[in-house]
């Protein structure tokens, strides 16, 4: 992009703009689910991938994997931003839910 500009007495270089390029590592279309376009209009209507209803053990999993994902999302990317072009890519583990979506 750009030159950021020094504040100092002028004499120094003038700083290249640092970018951060942020990229999950999973191809679009395969994210967890609690994401738009993932997730059913009503909460509680999530189904298996027989397009079953998920009971009520499924479901507690599946809340339980949705929050943990969102957390560790998260967490990883606020390693990213604070490491800035120093950082390296975000690596993701995954395991797959009662619903058919990894997470």
């Amino acid at each position: 992009m750009g030159e950021k500009a020094n504040s100092g007495s002028g004499n120094s270089p003038a700083v290249p703009e640092a970018k951060a390029e942020i990229s999950s590592g999973v191809p679009p279309g395969e994210e967890s689910g609690g994401r738009d376009g993932d997730r059913p209009a009503d909460p509680g209507t999530e189904t298996d991938p027989k397009g079953e209803p998920l009971d009520r053990r499924e479901q507690a999993e599946l809340d339980r994997l949705q929050t943990r994902d969102g957390e560790v999302r998260r967490h990883e990317q606020a390693h990213k931003a604070a490491g800035g072009r120093y950082a390296g890519a975000i690596s993701y583990e995954y395991s797959r839910g009662p619903d058919g979506k990894r997470y």
